[in-house]
């Protein structure tokens, strides 16, 4: 929903200023308590045990967070930006083991539009590492040419929820990050609407 508003931002439509005000409350709610460069899924999760997860942080929703924040107003240089995202950088993907499955196709998305945001040795290194393991992994023969299983000898985290279409989806999805997205500070948006974005403020 925010990537419509801000799409929408710079198609030069006027957004109604609460929108973007609810999101950063959204995002201050849920950074973790115990260490505010990671965020949280529900930080009002009732205290039980099906529900409790949503109040632990993740990598895969710090990355979901921290794209937010830069559509909200973080620069890419903001040292709570840059903190974050370090952390991101530093587990570079990996299938993991069939015991131990490390292979998730929606934290590889978040993590590549962040990172791609990054730039540098950071980005090239987890991205060239992903890069190796998509095409690694990738169906090349068969009906199924071009797909991914969603289970196979290491299953996908989402595998059995979303199955090949979702997987191969996010796949190409991730893969296409260098070739679809502008760099979030290089989007124009029009001087009249400038406002609405917050850019300049936290």
């Amino acid at each position: 929903m925010l990537v419509a508003l801000r799409s929408a931002q710079i198609a030069g439509i006027e957004i109604d200023r609460r929108c973007l005000a609810g999101v950063r409350v959204l995002l201050d709610t849920s950074q973790s308590v115990e260490d505010s460069d990671t965020y949280v899924y529900n930080p009002y999760a009732p205290d039980t045990p099906e529900q409790r997860a949503g109040r632990r942080s993740s990598p895969t929703m710090t990355a979901v967070g921290l794209l937010m924040r830069l559509h909200t107003g973080y620069a890419r240089d903001d040292p709570r930006f840059v903190g974050a995202a370090t952390k991101l950088a530093a587990e570079l993907p990996s299938n993991g083991s069939r015991g131990r499955p490390t292979r998730d196709c929606y934290l590889w998305y978040y993590v590549s539009q962040v990172l791609f945001h990054v730039g540098g040795e950071a980005w090239d290194r987890w991205y060239g590492r992903l890069y190796e393991i998509l095409v690694a992994s990738q169906e090349t023969v068969g009906d199924r040419a071009g797909s991914w299983n969603p289970g196979g000898e290491v299953p996908d985290r989402w595998g059995a929820f979303g199955g090949r279409i979702y997987v191969t989806a996010l796949n190409l999805l991730t893969l296409e990050v260098t070739y679809r997205h502008l760099p979030i500070d290089q989007a124009v948006v029009r001087p009249a609407d400038d406002r609405e974005t917050g850019r300049n403020s936290p």
